[in-house]
């Protein structure tokens, strides 16, 4: 997705915060959880987030999705928390994913 021609600059950026993001709080299960993959998927595939906020929010909403009594959530949760910690670990803020969870 994230090497598509057509994705330039902040557009997956908008996407996530305006399609995917809202998703966590949805009363669906299979929402929440494709939720959780997406952002996972796009963190792996180097997104970029403008603004600390948006990055906090997400990664509260993956962190909140651990604890949901459904398996598939719970299950992408923890594969998209991985992503997160990785990604941001390895760029020195693993102090900000520390103070998230």
């Amino acid at each position: 997705m994230m090497r598509h021609p057509d994705v330039k600059g902040n557009n997956v950026e908008a996407f996530v915060l305006q399609f995917v993001t809202p998703e966590f709080t949805s009363p669906e299960p299979c929402l929440m959880a494709i939720a959780c993959e997406v952002v996972g998927t796009v963190t792996k595939s180097g997104l970029v987030w403008s603004n600390e906020e948006h990055l906090n929010a997400n990664f509260r909403a993956v962190a909140a999705a651990l604890d949901d009594p459904e398996l598939p959530v719970r299950v992408n949760a923890a594969l998209a928390i991985t992503e997160l910690v990785t990604v941001h670990e390895s760029g020195g803020s693993m102090t900000f994913a520390a103070r998230v969870l």
